[in-house]
């Protein structure tokens, strides 16, 4: 398939008309008409219906479109991530992280990292580990620090911590009552309305079919959203132990689950076919 060809087609597409398409190309109408009509001869299909009042995708064309730019990004990774290995001396260095670890230690490495390697220049990314990973498949973050579980036949990873998983309940909860000091037992917060991360397995390594009798009333993308609902008394809020580190809200009181314990694994992750860059390999020796 002709990129070329293609980045005509979606013009005229989005526009919907090929004189509007043209022009957007800055090209002339007649040429354009040509080259579409060669595209659809090349794929053995019609993109368009001409009528009298313009142009009308066709089934095919309705796809094509829908595909287009999936291929123009696709297109884009490949380029940036062979750019990437064909400068594996670079001194510049992308790190993505889950916010909770990013605010607990990763000033503190790139600092220390920064002493050690003063040329190196950060680019620094923030979100969950889903959105993480979807930066290290598109090349734009060289490694990630983020939370199991991951695709391990795609991603190498090693990890820096393990954390246990507490309970964030607002003092005013009656379950606070049935807490032991620094803890609570996870029969006690089963029916409790919960306010979980979108990756529930992440913090809560449950089967399928005890997930499913969870009471889970909300799932955020963010921690820090979750635990602005507890304070608001609204549920109760699963959360990795750097959580609790990071949140001395009064209104909110921590307790470790136990009967059983959970366990949040943090790694720094990368891709197993995009060979690192020396200053990569270096922050990770040093993180590890």
């Amino acid at each position: 398939m002709d990129l070329r060809l293609l980045r005509y087609f979606t013009a005229v597409a989005d526009e919907g008309s090929l004189t509007k398409g043209a022009a957007k190309l800055n090209m002339s109408q007649p040429p354009l008409s040509t080259q579409l009509k060669h595209f659809e001869d090349e794929l053995g299909v019609k993109l368009f219906e001409r009528t009298p009042h313009g142009i009308k995708l066709t089934q095919a064309g309705h796809y094509l479109r829908s595909r287009a730019y999936e291929i123009f990004s696709l297109v884009e990774q490949t380029e940036i991530i062979l750019q990437k290995m064909g400068d594996t001396d670079s001194n510049r260095l992308s790190i993505g992280c889950v916010p909770t670890i990013s605010e607990m230690y990763l000033s503190e490495w790139l600092s220390n990292f920064k002493e050690r390697y003063p040329d190196v220049d950060f680019h620094i990314y923030e979100g969950d580990t889903n959105a993480i990973l979807h930066l290290i498949d598109s090349g734009n973050v060289d490694i990630g620090v983020v939370r199991m579980p991951i695709d391990e036949d795609k991603y190498t990873y090693g990890v820096l911590s393990r954390e246990e998983t507490y309970a964030a309940i607002n003092e005013k909860n009656p379950l606070c009552e049935l807490a032991r000091d620094d803890s609570i037992d996870f029969s006690q917060i089963l029916k409790a309305k919960l306010i979980l991360p979108t990756r529930q397995q992440a913090i809560l390594p449950l089967p399928d079919s005890a997930q499913s009798k969870l009471n889970v009333i909300c799932t955020c993308h963010s921690i820090s959203q979750g635990l602005l609902m507890v304070r608001k008394d609204i549920g109760v809020s699963i959360v990795p132990l750097s959580a609790k580190r990071l949140y001395t809200d009064k209104s909110i009181r921590f307790f470790r689950i136990e009967n059983p314990t959970f366990t949040s694994t943090v790694v720094l992750a990368w891709r197993k076919d995009i060979p690192l860059s020396h200053t990569a390999e270096r922050f990770m020796k040093m993180c590890r």
